[in-house]
């Protein structure tokens, strides 16, 4: 089990390397595995309870922007249900997703407010963000700590035309952190080079 999990939750971080032609067919193989829970073992093993892994993995092939009931029982599922909806609204989302992203922005989790920040930049980058994207992100890298930066940088691909993100890459240019800064000049003076390590 500990090998599956692996797996799976590398699959719910990088939903888009499995082809769309074969999600289909390991959507019902993830809800199998989700309601038949696994047999038991000795603890000395490890936990044999797959079922988060499984649920992050199926949340990231089933699209919850697709249908209202869906978005609602992802709302009402824990971090992983509200980290899926941001991961899913930076691509996809439209304008009635705006204020579902401004929820997500204040929530106690840390990791659903990075979720929604490097939602914002994705969304901005694409085109078409509400204008109250800019303000969410500004307001969540204000907060203290480095955990909603890094999700932000993570969330700039490599790509020639940075220029709808060029207001958040200046403002990055003075950030406390020398990789963030090293990262930043290396985005505005040649962005499809990679720069994420070292």
């Amino acid at each position: 089990p500990e090998h599956l999990s692996k797996l799976l939750d590398e699959i719910a971080e990088y939903p888009e390397v499995v082809p769309e032609s074969e999600r289909s067919a390991w959507v019902p193989l993830l809800e199998r595995l989700l309601t038949h829970p696994q047999p038991r073992r000795m603890s000395i093993f490890g936990s044999s309870d797959l079922s988060p892994a499984v649920r992050r993995a199926l949340f990231a092939f089933v699209d919850p922007l697709e249908d209202e009931l869906v978005l609602a029982e992802r709302l009402a599922s824990g971090d992983d249900g509200l980290v899926s909806v941001a991961r899913a609204i930076g691509p996809r989302g439209n304008p009635g997703h705006g204020t579902v992203l401004a929820c997500l922005s204040v929530d106690e989790s840390h990791r659903v407010r990075g979720e929604a920040a490097a939602a914002c930049v994705r969304w901005i980058l694409r085109g078409g963000a509400p204008t109250s994207c800019q303000a969410i992100l500004e307001r969540l890298l204000a907060s203290p700590g480095r955990g909603i930066v890094a999700e932000v940088m993570r969330a700039i691909p490599h790509q020639p035309d940075l220029t709808a993100v060029h207001w958040l890459l200046e403002g990055l240019t003075t950030h406390p952190s020398a990789s963030v800064r090293r990262r930043v000049v290396g985005l505005l003076t040649e962005p499809e080079v990679c720069r994420c390590r070292g």
